[in-house]
């Protein structure tokens, strides 16, 4: 928001407090002394409004402000901050902004503009605006352990299908019940409504063998336990007989996490890490192609290994990629890159990249590109160039797929391989890849979570 004002005479008289708080009470449709929401609301503003609101108003400064406050969905108050007018809005535009804040919970947030000073001089506000950047989670849940949600531990902004268990178990609005593929299923009871078709425990309703903490029952008919490898990776399997068959020896007790929906899908880490690129980049903004690296000195002066240096207003193809990774995910950054010097500075190029991945097990494929992998591009016809590349594949259609990286002619980001429609043309066989050069991609990463 921006702010003015002129110096006035006087601005030492400042409205009191409880005047203020009645005000923006009533404001929020709070009535003192009403029954129901209305009193409520007017109980809670008054108890958890902010305790100064800020004092300032002394001379010629005015008490003038922009505040926020953030409420739960019960009106109990979690937070609030404000900015106040300085001296810098003395007959001159003076721009307010409130630090960036996360809401974790539905709630309420009340954003309001307002002049203490009870002065005949004014303080003019214009252009107030409020950004909400919205989180890829659009859904989630915690459950008791027979699948019962928690009241109030719930954020669903949209309809999913995925309920208790993880499993297409849609709820029934009328009876309240799960509806799992082969039968309906009640978490009030942790019991199903329909005998077991594969008849797998003493009594056909009961569910998830009075045990829901020790696997799963993916579609209504087995129990399936969770057993691991030697190398700690989980499956399920219908007998500990064939869990061991496969290598799994150790059966797995474990908690049920919390259900998080990103997006449409169940989980997508790539979705999650293109997302967290381009939140980087858009609060970076678009710098110049260039090796942003600083050069690190021994005690001689002699120059011994560059390293990134995200603060320079220039970055190359691997930048690009690792600069969001040191802000959103540091184990990936540190994987995918090396010791710079001794003081614990990393760099890397597209090579000790591969090192990185090779080290970490990924498989490096050539098929089925995905959104949010690193994708590895090499020059020359059939890649025989020494030149290498690497970006983000930020949509796909099938084989056809999109980048989001460097150019060297358009700066840091640049998306490439969209048509006027929006649609993406890459694919393996396009061989000049239209704006990167002539040359094809030789590979396709899939990061997962640490």
């Amino acid at each position: 928001m921006w702010a003015y004002y002129e110096a006035g005479s006087n601005y030492n008289n400042i409205i009191d407090q409880a005047t203020m708080i009645n005000f923006i009470a009533s404001a929020f449709g709070g009535v003192s002394g009403a029954p129901g929401d209305p009193g409520t609301i007017w109980n809670n503003v008054q108890s958890g409004f902010p305790g100064t609101l800020g004092t300032t108003g002394s001379g010629t400064l005015p008490a003038a402000f922009l505040t926020y406050v953030l409420y739960d969905q019960n009106f109990n108050k979690i937070t609030a901050g404000w900015q106040g007018v300085t001296a810098s809005g003395n007959t001159a535009l003076e721009h307010l902004i409130q630090p960036q804040i996360t809401i974790e919970q539905p709630g309420y947030i009340y954003v309001i503009v307002y002049n203490r000073s009870n002065s005949a001089s004014w303080v003019y506000f214009d252009d107030l605006k409020v950004v909400q950047t919205h989180s890829t989670i659009v859904a989630a849940s915690d459950y008791y352990p027979f699948g019962l949600v928690m009241d109030g531990r719930q954020v669903t902004d949209v309809s999913y299908r995925y309920g208790y268990q993880g499993q297409f178990a849609e709820k029934d609005n009328t009876t309240g019940w799960n509806e799992f593929d082969l039968r309906m299923y009640d978490a009030r009871f942790g019991r199903w409504l329909s005998p077991d078709p594969k008849k797998q425990f003493y009594s056909s309703y009961l569910a998830m063998a009075n045990n829901p903490l020790r696997g799963v029952d993916p579609d209504g008919g087995a129990f399936l336990d969770i057993f691991a490898n030697a190398d700690g990776l989980e499956k399920w399997f219908e007998t500990a007989a064939e869990a061991a068959a496969n290598g799994f020896t150790k059966l797995v007790a474990r908690d049920l996490p919390e259900l998080v929906v990103m997006g449409t899908r169940l989980t997508d880490f790539g979705s999650t890490l293109m997302q967290n690129a381009i939140k980087y980049w858009n609060k970076k903004g678009k710098v110049p192609y260039g090796q942003a690296r600083n050069w690190h000195k021994n005690k001689e002066g002699k120059d011994i290994a560059p390293y990134f240096n995200f603060d320079d207003n220039q970055a190359d193809c691997v930048e690009t990629v690792m600069a969001p990774l040191k802000e959103g995910y540091p184990q990936w950054y540190e994987k995918l890159s090396q010791k710079a010097d001794m003081n614990g500075n990393r760099n890397a190029n597209v090579d000790v990249m591969m090192d990185g991945i090779k080290k970490s097990g990924l498989e490096i494929r050539t098929t089925d590109p995905r959104v949010g992998d690193i994708g590895i591009w090499t020059s020359g016809k059939n890649g025989t160039g020494s030149g290498k590349h690497v970006v983000y594949i930020s949509s796909v259609h099938g084989q056809n797929f999109a980048t989001y990286g460097a150019s060297v002619s358009k700066g840091s980001p640049t998306e490439f391989g969209l048509d006027k429609a929006g649609q993406p043309y890459f694919n393996l066989s396009n061989i000049d890849s239209k704006g990167i050069g002539d040359g094809f991609f030789a590979g396709f990463v899939t990061l997962k979570p640490l």
